[in-house]
């Protein structure tokens, strides 16, 4: 999120949460999710969109290695370290979209208001944190992969 490295916010989240190439209904629905984020808080909107992305990123994630030994599959889960802020941001904006495409009981603009108030009041309250969190843990119970790991 510096500046310098060309990196704005804003156009990483429409960028992410595009569907079938219409950049400019997905900034008109981000500017929608922003004031209504706006109204509901008395912080300003663009320092509680950062915070929301900096609570979502997770440092590790699991990649899924299938190994095939003549008709059997073992599947094993080895934890990556996410090297860099802008990979982590990225993998926590695919979370975050996976997350608002299964909860589609109201369109998208609400449920991405509603999971950035919620992570801002409390943490326990968002989707998105929480399954952050499981990733998070579930990483941890495959800790004894980490000697593969060149620190």
């Amino acid at each position: 999120m510096k500046k310098n490295n060309n990196f704005f916010l804003k156009t990483k989240i429409a960028n992410s949460f595009m569907f079938s190439g219409r950049k400019e209904t997905c900034e008109k629905n981000l500017i929608k999710t922003l004031k209504n984020v706006q109204r509901n808080s008395t912080k300003n909107c663009k320092n509680v969109l950062k915070l929301f992305i900096l609570n979502l990123t997770p440092i590790f994630k699991l990649n899924k290695q299938s190994k095939k030994r003549g008709k059997k599959k073992k599947i094993t889960y080895t934890p990556y370290l996410i090297p860099n802020n802008e990979l982590r941001i990225n993998f926590a904006l695919k979370l975050l979209k996976s997350i608002l495409l299964k909860n589609q009981k109201k369109n998208i603009i609400n449920n991405l208001s509603h999971e950035i108030i919620n992570s801002i009041t409390s943490l326990n309250k968002s989707v998105s944190i929480e399954k952050k969190n499981e990733i998070q843990k579930q990483v941890l119970s495959q800790k004894r992969y980490f000697y593969k790991f060149r620190w």
